[in-house]
């Protein structure tokens, strides 16, 4: 990125200095200084430049990488002679310590003219490109952790460098030359003006280095070094600020890298370089900028993987079975990061569903595995090349995908909590400098996504439930974003699927709905009385609890007229994964006889009226020799742990119960992706 403020004399320098190399700059361009940008390029006043045409050309010799601090041939070393033991190390270690060393140099440099045009090491500061006043303005969001990550990696590879240089008496190190001031200077010159050594593998100068690294001893360190990506700082070309939609190609021949535009240039208008797909973290940790409504902007979320856990029982077989290949496999033990994107990432617009245009798949497939019951993940085939996200006809989905729903609203949840917490706006600051302005626009962008992402959830588990309708909605009742989504990725999960207390009484035992409903207020006063932790906690046992009694009586009665067909096929699918015979699934614990002994003890004229009633109509109804009282302790036992693996519990919500709908029950479809 352009920015020194060292002057337009030291700029035409380079200029010159780049032409004496058989450079190219077209005619048509000129130098400028913006008062945000600093220098940039435009075209001239009174010029059009036409597609096509070619805005700079940068000879080899010129451009300064590791390839030079191994003398490769083409790249000369220009007086640093490094240990060759120290060029044993990585190649962003290596190209650091070549640029302190030949800005050491100073006029001596044969970079010196570029040199003059960057920024000195004094004005980096501890927190590149940050000041430390600047930091509160990343406290909460992705970039404060990825910039204390680069400043730590950067270190350990200063120390080893430095270290080392001086193990092997290398006088310069030896001396004091290399600082850690110094090394981050160089590293955020790398960072932020080197392009990808892409550029360079097409060279007549790369093919003959090469083989330098096989057949000649003094070149091994160049063995292996053209399959790695390194920087590559090409002075004059990497003054072009960046525009997303640039339309540039980079053109290399034998001795030469350069830039030709793919779009006319009106007077005036700058010439900018298109980096590629880069959101706002990367743009402000690279190049020291941000740009508002970035499309290539996403929120970056750890899924941590316990040793141990299904999810890395699930990694360590894929990765057994990627051995040989190239594919990237997850470990277990670590922390992952995946995708939460906007509504127009790449990557989101090809997605033809809701939950794959939000989130990544790799986060999908993860949180899936997480939130699968013991049922679910015995459903799945373990095939180690297939997602989560892509189930077989017979495998379960529809509860798992509902679930999966809730963890991703609670994980996004806190995470917009932590954005709002460390928001210095909401203190009532304002930025003060372009940096704090940079990071604000980040800070706002990974808002909007995460807010989304709420909202994608809670719609979702609004239509499981019944309480919104599978169509798109009008545009005045969602977020502008979620609209976005909605357009071309509509929601896969089935409507009517989710059932609290109430509802599910209503849809399939309304002839018992004033008893059961004085049986869920019996639980709850019961409760009142003892210390259960949060309201929260204790209205989510109170709500399990009274779908316990409503599964009971559905296992109960199944076989009765008054029964409906999709509760008698449900409970029959349940006694299939969920045997009845079951020691594990039908022995009381003593934490579950507490609770069952709080409510069916209860001695008040109305519990005893109510579970009267409910006795009588059980009687009648079933066709099995049921003990007295009708409340068997372990066939509750076993109707407790079915709304335990096959609830849903809703982030400041009620308790759920997951009854998929007859026809998509009964062939084994509903909520696909």
């Amino acid at each position: 990125m352009a920015g020194s403020e060292n002057g337009i004399s030291s700029h035409d320098a380079l200029f010159q200095w780049a032409k004496n190399q058989a450079g190219y700059l077209s005619e048509e361009i000129e130098l400028s200084k913006d008062q945000e940008k600093g220098f940039c390029i435009r075209a001239k006043s009174n010029s059009v430049i036409s597609a096509g045409s070619l805005i700079a050309r940068c000879p080899i010799t010129a451009t300064l990488s590791v390839l030079n601090a191994l003398d490769a041939p083409g790249f000369s070393c220009h007086g640093t002679v490094f240990p060759a033991k120290f060029l044993e190390l990585n190649c962003f270690t290596i190209q650091c310590f070549l640029l302190m060393d030949q800005y050491h140099f100073g006029s001596k440099s044969y970079w010196y003219p570029f040199f003059q045009t960057l920024s000195p090491p004094s004005e980096v500061g501890e927190f590149t490109p940050f000041q430390r006043q600047d930091l509160e303005w990343l406290d909460g969001t992705n970039l404060a952790s990825a910039l204390q990550n680069r400043l730590d990696d950067w270190r350990t590879d200063f120390d080893l460098g430095l270290a080392l240089l001086r193990k092997l008496n290398f006088q310069r190190a030896i001396d004091g030359v290399y600082t850690w001031d110094m090394f981050r200077w160089a590293a955020m010159v790398f960072s932020s003006r080197g392009f990808s050594s892409a550029v360079l593998m097409e060279t007549h100068a790369a093919d003959i280095a090469r083989p330098y690294g096989r057949d000649r001893p003094e070149h091994r360190a160049l063995l292996g070094v053209f399959e790695q990506t390194f920087a590559v700082l090409v002075p004059v070309l990497d003054m072009l600020n960046y525009r997303p939609v640039s339309r540039v190609v980079w053109h290399a021949n034998a001795n030469h890298v350069g830039l030709q535009i793919l779009e006319d240039l009106q007077p005036g208008q700058e010439v900018c370089n298109n980096y590629g797909p880069k959101d706002n973290d990367q743009l402000i940790l690279g190049y020291g900028f941000a740009i508002p409504s970035n499309p290539f902007d996403s929120f970056a979320v750890s899924v941590f993987v316990p040793a141990g856990s299904p999810l890395a029982t699930v990694y360590d077989q894929r990765r057994e079975h990627a051995k040989g290949t190239t594919s990237s496999v997850q470990s277990s033990g670590k922390e992952h990061l995946y995708q939460i994107f906007n509504p127009s990432h790449p990557t989101s617009k090809p997605a033809t569903n809701l939950h794959r245009s939000v989130f990544s798949d790799d986060l999908l497939d993860a949180i899936l595995i997480l939130s699968a019951n013991t049922s679910e993940l015995q459903s799945r085939t373990f095939e180690t090349h297939r997602s989560f996200l892509d189930p077989h006809p017979n495998e379960r989905f529809g509860r798992l995908m509902a679930n999966a729903f809730t963890q991703l609203q609670l994980e996004c949840q806190a995470k917009v909590r932590n954005l709002q917490i460390h928001d210095p706006s909401n203190k009532g600051k304002l930025p003060i400098n372009q940096m704090q302005r940079y990071a604000n626009i980040n800070r706002q962008s990974q808002l909007r996504i995460v807010i989304t992402a709420v909202e994608a959830c809670k719609y979702c588990l609004d239509i499981a439930r019944g309480l919104r309708s599978v169509s798109i909605p009008d545009q005045s009742t969602v977020s502008p974003e979620l609209y976005e989504f909605l357009k071309r990725a509509p929601p896969t999960i089935t409507h009517g699927e989710l059932f609290n207390f109430d509802s599910v009484v209503k849809q399939f035992w309304p002839a018992l709905a004033q008893p059961l409903k004085m049986i869920a207020e019996i639980f709850d006063v019961a409760h009142r009385k003892v210390h259960f932790g949060s309201a929260a906690a204790r209205q989510s046992l109170i709500d399990r609890l009274a779908l316990m009694i409503v599964v009971y009586l559905t296992r109960a009665c199944h076989g009765s007229a008054d029964t409906q067909s999709r509760a008698r096929w449900w409970i029959q699918s349940m006694t299939k994964w969920y045997p009845t015979d079951s020691t594990e699934l039908c022995s009381p614990t003593e934490d579950f006889v507490k609770h069952l002994e709080l409510v069916m003890n209860a001695d008040t004229e109305q519990a005893l009226a109510a579970y009267a009633e409910i006795g009588d109509w059980v009687a009648k109804q079933n066709h099995e020799d049921w003990d007295e009282p009708w409340w068997d302790p372990e066939k509750l036992c076993w109707a407790w742990n079915v709304v335990e693996e096959e609830g849903v519990q809703i982030p400041n919500g009620p308790y759920l119960l997951y009854i998929p709908q007859l026809d998509e029950a009964t062939t084994n479809s509903h909520a696909g992706p």
